[in-house]
């Protein structure tokens, strides 16, 4: 019988351990862009450039606020609301095509969730159809080709810990630019470990 329970304990032990995914490391970062200050939370897992041609479609689903700070972040009870929202929209995209989690943007009354995909068609025309869906929260969905993840790399680098090297070379680069868009710059606050691995 007891030999019984602790095969049957083992067993149930390693099929969880079966499901149970690596965490990847996020990051918190701080900065600010065009006068807004914005956070990000940012995987900061290094990936190489076959593992980026297997996801070569940038994603990017923005919400807006409904009654947001005066610096632009969401009041508590919106940002609970805003964790569920993030949760769906993975479900969503998890049936159409494969992704990875890039991480979110919170800045300027709007939450930005970044992912990368494998194929853009069916995931973009699926949220569009959801965002027209009058009971859903309202949000926009952008798709464009970046086989190098060109359009996440200043958030990654930050993350990983090269914010210092885009800290020096964007304080050198300011005094040379006059209406060009200065980079933003961010200071990183906190480690996190989470287990957000998509499936």
């Amino acid at each position: 019988m007891g030999t019984r329970l602790l095969l049957g304990v083992a067993l149930l032990l390693f099929l969880a351990g079966c499901r149970q995914k690596e965490p990847r490391p996020f990051v918190v970062l701080q900065g600010e862009k065009d006068g807004h200050p914005l956070f990000a939370v940012i995987d900061k897992t290094e990936r190489d450039d076959q593992f980026k041609a297997t996801f070569p479609w940038y994603l990017e689903v923005s919400t807006q606020f409904t009654d947001p700070t005066p610096d632009g972040f969401p009041k508590d009870q919106e940002a609970a609301v805003l964790s569920g929202w993030e949760d769906s929209l993975e479900k969503e995209i998890g049936g159409e095509c494969r992704f990875v989690y890039i991480g979110h943007l919170t800045w300027n009354k709007a939450r930005t969730v970044l992912y990368y995909v494998d194929r853009p068609e069916p995931v973009v025309a699926k949220l569009k159809k959801v965002a027209n869906d009058h009971g859903q929260r309202a949000f926009t969905v952008k798709s464009q080709r970046d086989e190098h993840w060109d359009k996440v790399s200043e958030y990654v680098k930050s993350a990983r810990g090269d914010w210092f090297r885009a800290t020096k070379s964007a304080s050198q680069s300011k005094k040379s630019q006059t209406n060009a868009e200065i980079p933003v710059i961010f200071s990183p606050m906190i480690s996190l470990w989470m287990s957000l691995v998509p499936s």
